[in-house]
C-alpha cells in the first residue's frame, strides 16, 4: 500500500523504528553463538557489533550469559536488520521460562545501568555517591 503523502511516509518510518521496550546499553552480558560485542539488549532482542555481516533472516542459537552471576540461557534469535557491522537480532520461540529469565536478568541489568548513571552524575557534581536503590548493590566507584 502506497503512502498517501510524504507525512504518511514519515509516520510509517517512525512506526517501523519505534522501540517498544527499553534497552540496556553495554550490559554485563557474554554471548556465544555469534562472534561480536553486545551493544544493547532488550526483552525483545539484542544488538551486536559483528566482525562479518550476517544475512537477514539467519537464525542463530545464542547462549546469553549474565557476566555478574554467570547464569546463562540458550535463546534462539533471528537477524532482523544489519547496518555495517551492527546487527539486530530478535528473540524467537521463547518459552515461558526463557521470558521469565530474560525479564529477571533485564531488570537487574537495567537497575545496574541506572545506578551507574547516578554514580556518574554524582561524580560530575563532586558529591558523595547516592545510596543504592532498594534491592541494588552499590557499583564499584574505582576508576
Amino acid at each position: 500500500m502506497e503512502p498517501e503523502n510524504e507525512f504518511q511516509q514519515l509516520d510509517d518510518q517512525d512506526e517501523r523504528n519505534r522501540r517498544v521496550h527499553p534497552r540496556v546499553e553495554r550490559p554485563p552480558v557474554d554471548l556465544s553463538g555469534i562472534w561480536g560485542e553486545v551493544v544493547d539488549i532488550s526483552l525483545t532482542g539484542i544488538a551486536v557489533m559483528v566482525t562479518d555481516p550476517i544475512d537477514l533472516g539467519t537464525r542463530l542459537d545464542l547462549v546469553v550469559t549474565d557476566a555478574r552471576t554467570h547464569d546463562q540461557r540458550w535463546i534462539p534469535a533471528e537477524v532482523m536488520w544489519s547496518e555495517g557491522k551492527r546487527t539486530g537480532l530478535r528473540w524467537v520461540d521463547l518459552s515461558d521460562d526463557d521470558r521469565a529469565w530474560l525479564l529477571e536478568r533485564f531488570s537487574a541489568w537495567l537497575n545496574l545501568y541506572r545506578q551507574t548513571l547516578r554514580v556518574l552524575e554524582v561524580r560530575m557534581e563532586g558529591a558523595a555517591p547516592p545510596e543504592p536503590l532498594e534491592g541494588e548493590s552499590r557499583p564499584s566507584t574505582d576508576a
